[in-house]
């Protein structure tokens, strides 16, 4: 009986290894869908594709791909520019230029939604700008343009390095960085009754006059903001990281800490 248990641990160790190195290729479409499975053969404008645990094979055109992670880890890219299938950029198509990408933004520990992520990537791009130099900052227009064709969002950012960005957006460099505000707490003062004495001539106290007869409360909310921001070069590396807390309790503290950033990085002119 001990020896039959033993058999089967073993077998069922030999399946569970064998899941776990099984690793499927990935397609990801312009359209932000994603399609695991096994590319089975690249052809001229398309590929041969087999879901994963499927055996059906699909033929996908190659217009509506954006990239193919092979298990591999290798990866090969499709239409992620509008320039992609025609010539290869060179140095000078993309040195010097920089492109901001739409800030994270998190209010008190919940997604702050679609708005600021923008409203802080043209604010970012105004400082720039007025200190470029021999930089040029990419139209954020034409910068979300790029990234919606080349399907990447805020949800699947993640599976992309810096340095493929850089080249989906045709860029040396890219900003990025993330804001959160958390509301910490609430100043409270209040205003009550005053009052002074009335006195005759002998010093003696005959009576009181009241400046309020009620009170009020004066409330104000603090907030405590912390920025972080990146910039990468079109390698992939990290050529500038770091994090600073507001020292301003408003809700807009961001943006005074967002100018102080940009002046500590190397593309802001001085």
């Amino acid at each position: 009986m001990r020896i039959a248990i033993f058999f089967i641990l073993i077998l069922a160790g030999i399946c569970t290894n064998a899941q776990e190195t099984t690793k499927a290729d990935v397609v990801l479409m312009t359209n932000g869908d994603q399609k695991s499975g096994k590319v089975v053969a690249i052809v001229d404008d398309a590929i041969k594709f087999v879901y994963a645990n499927e055996s059906l094979e699909y033929i996908i055109k190659k217009v509506d791909i954006n990239k193919i992670t092979f298990a591999s880890g290798r990866i090969e890219f499709y239409n992620s520019t509008e320039s992609s299938n025609s010539t290869t950029p060179t140095l000078e198509d993309f040195h010097n230029k920089v492109a901001i990408l739409p800030f994270g933004y998190i209010r008190d520990q919940k997604d702050g939604g679609q708005e600021m992520p923008i409203k802080i990537q043209n604010e970012c791009f105004t400082i720039l700008s007025k200190k470029a130099e021999t930089l040029q900052i990419q139209d954020v227009q034409t910068t979300n343009a790029l990234l919606t064709k080349a399907g990447i969002n805020n949800g699947n950012i993640q599976g992309y390095t810096m340095g493929e960005i850089c080249h989906i957006l045709n860029v040396e460099y890219v900003v990025q960085g993330m804001i959160s505000v958390d509301e910490t707490n609430e100043i409270s003062s209040s205003v009550g009754s005053t009052s002074t004495d009335v006195k005759n001539g002998k010093n003696n106290t005959i009576g009181k006059i009241f400046s309020t007869s009620s009170a009020t409360s004066i409330s104000s909310k603090n907030y405590n903001t912390d920025v972080t921001m990146n910039i990468y070069d079109n390698g992939g590396q990290k050529l500038f990281n770091q994090n600073h807390n507001s020292f301003w309790p408003n809700l807009d503290a961001y943006d005074i800490t967002l100018n102080y950033l940009l002046k500590k990085t190397p593309l802001y002119g001085k």
